[in-house]
């Protein structure tokens, strides 16, 4: 099995290659030896993100948001209530004759009238406008589930690419130190040789340019760890702290071919687009709707009093039946189904467009697992080659065969190779979950966290349910 291949590869024979004495040894044997001591592991930074991460987070509320367009739109199936009261004051002044000549004669009224009403409206057909609504609304949570998971999946592959770089910085750190030691071992040794006069300036002057060489890349290294260290804090929220290599990722396909069925399946950006050309169908629906009849029922009951000098108290009650046939609105609404589909074949083109993004990602990222596999093997042996090298021309130094800067070269060689191995080492790593990302794999479930997984049904039906209150807790 293509795991079986890449755990045998790390975890018996690639490691890096330990040199049998020096300082090298030291450093390597402590990089190795700390990782057993309070290690943190891959899986554990990544379940830091998933809890803390913002960006998780924001998605997570962005998908309850998304939850509560359900509620909404189940709310057509349900009744308005409304309760409507009025009070006043009228006084009322009249003056009146009985004939010309008859006296005017002046009355008054105050009233203080009110009156309240209790209505109840229900639709009872909407044109199925409810239906469609609905399930538009539920096409569109799964497609935010989807997109939840890509911003996990996003997330991840920056927690896994932060971890592997502080690694990696974190050996080339070593490497270069030893490398200078040895090259400043190398220096002393040619201005001792100089002395004596077995070497001539040249070598010394070679030897010294070679440690000043060495110094700088060790500097190079400690700015370059600082930065991955300070990646690794902003994306996973802790200093590093005795990080251990991980093996890379499991349960892959064992060809390319599966490899893309399986992310044309369950890649989740294909995931969400499919369901947002679904949903958009569903608003074709939604937008027709409006042509058609809306039938809704009516009960009201209605109290006033004090409503003239004569009427003391008056009640009412009815029940009435509502129809609404649309003849015309302006060409509004035939321009919004028109506006509906064309959103829909946008959607469905974007769709597409995944498809071909997703198959075209995923040749990429099998190949580069393959080539960074095969580079791996091949870095190992130039490692073994570059170290019995190395042996072979100090010895011939020894009897004059070889000069300073043959060795100087081939310590260079071994250094360069092992450099190269931990990169080597690096990249399949990456790689391999850059994969299993592009099969939609990369998911908290996946990798077996211990944390309690985030229940994006809990919000769903607690919204979808929910008939009163403004809390969103």
């Amino acid at each position: 099995m293509h795991k079986d291949r890449i755990s045998s590869i790390f975890i018996s024979k690639i490691f890096l290659l330990r040199p049998s004495k020096g300082i090298f040894f030291i450093t390597i044997f402590f990089l190795l030896s700390i990782t057993s001591i309070q290690a943190d592991t891959l899986k554990n930074a990544l379940e830091k993100i998933y809890l803390t991460n913002p960006s998780i987070q924001s998605a997570r509320l962005n998908l309850r948001n998304v939850d509560e367009s359900v509620s909404q739109a189940l709310s057509g199936w349900r009744p308005v209530i409304s309760i409507d009261a009025s009070a006043g004051f009228s006084d009322t002044e009249t003056d009146s004759k009985l004939s010309s000549t008859s006296p005017t004669l002046t009355s008054t009224s105050t009233l203080e009238p009110q009156s309240y009403s209790i209505a109840i409206t229900e639709p009872i057909y909407r044109g199925g406008k409810t239906l469609a609504e609905t399930r538009s609304a539920e096409l569109n949570v799964q497609a935010q589930r989807a997109s939840l998971k890509v911003t996990e999946k996003e997330q991840f592959l920056d927690g896994i690419n932060a971890y592997i770089q502080v690694l990696r910085w974190q050996y080339e750190l070593g490497l270069s130190r030893t490398n200078e030691k040895n090259i400043s071992q190398h220096y002393e040794a040619a201005k001792d040789k100089y002395e004596v006069g077995l070497i001539n300036a040249t070598e010394v002057l070679q030897s010294k340019a070679r440690a000043y060489a060495a110094k700088a890349e060790r500097v190079a290294s400690e700015g370059a760890l600082i930065s991955a260290e300070a990646d690794y804090f902003y994306i996973i929220g802790d200093n590093p702290a005795n990080l251990s290599w991980p093996i890379p990722a499991s349960k892959l396909p064992n060809n390319e071919h599966d490899a893309i069925n399986i992310a044309l399946k369950n890649n989740h950006s294909i995931l969400e687009a499919n369901y947002r050309v679904l949903a958009a169908r569903e608003d074709i629906n939604v937008a027709l709707a409006d042509l058609l009849p809306q039938v809704s029922l009516e009960a009201k009951y209605n109290s006033q009093y004090d409503v003239t000098s004569l009427i003391e108290k008056k009640d009412q009650t009815s029940l009435t039946a509502i129809v609404n046939i649309p003849l015309y609105q302006k060409g509004m609404i035939h321009s919004q189904i028109r506006q509906s589909k064309l959103r829909a074949a946008e959607k469905e083109l974007h769709l597409e467009l995944k498809r071909k993004n997703v198959i075209n990602q995923t040749s990429r990222a099998w190949e580069e697992l393959l080539t960074s596999e095969s580079k791996l093997l091949a870095l190992k042996q130039q490692v073994k080659a570059a170290k019995a090298g190395l042996e072979g021309v100090k010895q011939e130094s020894f009897v004059g065969l070889k000069t300073t800067l043959d060795v100087l070269d081939a310590e260079k060689d071994l250094y360069t190779s092992r450099v190269n191995l931990v990169r080597a080492r690096a990249d399949v790593i990456v790689s391999s979950y850059q994969l299993k990302s592009v099969l939609g794999m990369l998911t908290a479930s996946s990798l077996n966290f211990s944390t309690p997984l985030y229940d994006d049904n809990f919000y769903y039906l607690r919204a979808k349910k929910k008939l009163f209150g403004t809390e969103i807790k």
